[in-house]
């Protein structure tokens, strides 16, 4: 929108706007208008019975007689020693709102508080055009089903003041915060696979230039990360192919040996909720939980635009808090129990991973048996260990060098078979491996629905104990009725109607590693 600061003439297109006080008192330009349209301004004042000239009261008057414009706008102004920057800058959406509705593309704001007011003449047009110039802000970039009267119309609008070249200044550092506003909601409002850790640090590097003069910006990658031991950070990229940056941005307006302000900014750019995913109903706004970082990017390129005396650091963490099943290279394959059966050994990553067993706390001297192919890689992911038919019946299968084996009584007349996790197998370890063996996961037909990860991502109940027993091969005809057997919803598995299921305290213990 463009803005433009000038002194007070009757124009010849597009709307105007003038100042009526409480009580119904006209202001100066009021007057004028009065006066150019054979009183008709008088008139619409005394034909509104609801408008006293209340701050944020508007009459309309479309077509007034003897001037060349489309409508005069009366915008009430309260009491005059109630006008603070506040009451100005509110009037300014106010009337950008109102004349974008209406469909006005230029207009005319002529509100002279006189010389008592509280806020100087320049002051408040420079609060009236910035009202109007945040009022004005729209993100439609992704917008192509709009019709005319839907898009915004106003695209000019000039302020009167008595001091043009002063309220021209004022606006100066007004009209830039706008410009970081509008900036930062760009960044938020951005949808999370055009916004993402790499994508958001280019953005915020390429403000380093000559346009902001002290402004310095530095991005960290991966290595670098590393090096500096943010395995937290870290930690939570590993289930997202998006790798994660840190940004560090200075600013300096002052001398060096001044100490700086520190701004840290939080840059989640989409958070699924990780191994405990979130219900689908409210996951898009998830694309908010970087507002954080935005507001940060935002407030330093404010602070180098006005040139604001004070030195600044601002940081910004970016990570995506996403599983995902791309990002194979970074955790331990889990298609199939029985991978853990062959002499090849690999040491596991020690970092946290998104997978269901990366959740767990490896020991450091832990070392895992797997089969005679090592994990997936980044760059080979056809390496992956074949998904076996059908998991093992029993603890045999497993060898008895894997720390989370699954034991199991002997079968007896009278005596029911059970799971136990090893006594050497850290808690975590052994429940992962209890639920992998678990007649839940063989009863899926591939191996992605196998992995207990999909198990508990998917939110899939429990089989009864009378189709556990058949070997998980038969469906029950009463499934619909009792809720087992189906996708619950989250309210449902709170609630306990997972009825009674020997797996489900195991499950409900997983989802909250």
């Amino acid at each position: 929108m463009d803005i433009r600061f000038a002194e007070f003439s009757l124009p010849k297109s597009g709307a105007v706007v003038v100042g009526v006080w409480e009580d119904r008192a006209l202001t100066g330009p009021a007057r004028r208008l009065d006066e150019a349209t054979q009183g008709a301004v008088a008139r619409a004042v005394a034909a509104a019975p609801r408008f006293h000239g209340k701050k944020n009261e508007l009459v309309p008057v479309i077509g007034p007689p003897g001037l060349p414009v489309s409508r005069i706008v009366l915008a009430g102004l309260g009491k005059p020693k109630a006008i603070d920057a506040r009451l100005l800058e509110d009037l300014g959406g106010t009337l950008a709102a109102h004349l974008n509705s209406a469909g006005e593309s230029e207009a005319t704001f002529a509100v002279d508080l006189g010389d008592g007011a509280p806020v100087k003449p320049a002051e408040a047009a420079a609060r009236l055009a910035y009202g109007a110039a945040l009022r004005s802000y729209r993100f439609d970039k992704y917008r192509t089903k709009q019709k005319p009267e839907q898009k915004p119309s106003l695209s000019s609008i000039t302020v009167s003041a008595a001091s043009p070249g002063e309220a021209k200044q004022a606006y100066q550092a007004l009209g830039a915060a706008a410009e970081a506003v509008a900036f930062t909601r760009d960044l938020v409002s951005e949808p999370a696979n055009e916004l993402y850790p790499e994508s958001m640090a280019e953005r915020a590097a390429a403000l380093a230039g000559p346009d902001l003069p002290g402004l310095t910006v530095e991005v960290l990658d991966e290595n670098r990360l590393s090096e500096l031991g943010m395995g937290a950070l870290l930690g939570v990229a590993q289930g997202s192919v998006r790798p994660p940056r840190v940004v560090v941005m200075q600013y300096r307006g002052v001398a060096a040996d001044v100490a700086p302000l520190a701004f840290i900014g939080k840059g989640v750019t989409f958070d699924t909720g990780g191994i405990s995913i979130k219900p689908a109903g409210g996951m898009w706004d998830m694309k908010w939980d970087m507002a954080g970082a935005g507001v940060v990017i935002g407030l330093m390129r404010l602070l180098a635009a006005r040139g604001a005396r004070v030195n600044a650091v601002g940081l910004v963490g970016l990570v995506e808090n996403m599983p995902s099943s791309s990002r194979s290279g970074m955790r331990m394959p889990v298609s199939s129990p029985t991978m853990m059966s062959s002499p090849s050994a690999w040491s596991p990553p020690v970092r946290r991973s998104a997978s269901l067993f990366g959740a767990c706390r490896w020991p450091k001297a832990m070392t895992v048996r797997s089969t005679a192919t090592p994990p997936m890689s980044r760059t080979s992911p056809a390496t992956a260990p074949p998904a076996a038919s059908s998991a093992p019946s029993s603890c045999s299968a497993l060898s008895t060098t894997c720390p989370g084996r699954i034991s199991t009584s002997p079968a007896s007349p009278g005596r029911k078979r059970t799971r136990r996790p090893c006594r050497r197998a850290p808690p975590r370890l052994a429940f992962a491996c209890s639920i992998a063996s678990s007649p839940i996961i063989t009863r899926a037909t591939d191996a992605n629905e196998r992995s207990p990860e999909r198990i508990v991502r998917n939110g899939w109940a429990g089989r009864d104990r009378h189709d556990r027993a058949a070997g998980g091969t038969q469906r029950r005809q009463s499934r619909n009725r009792s809720g087992i057997g189906r996708r619950l919803s989250p309210l449902r598995r709170r609630r306990g109607a997972l009825g009674r299921d020997p797996d489900r305290k195991r499950r409900v213990f997983l989802r909250r590693l």
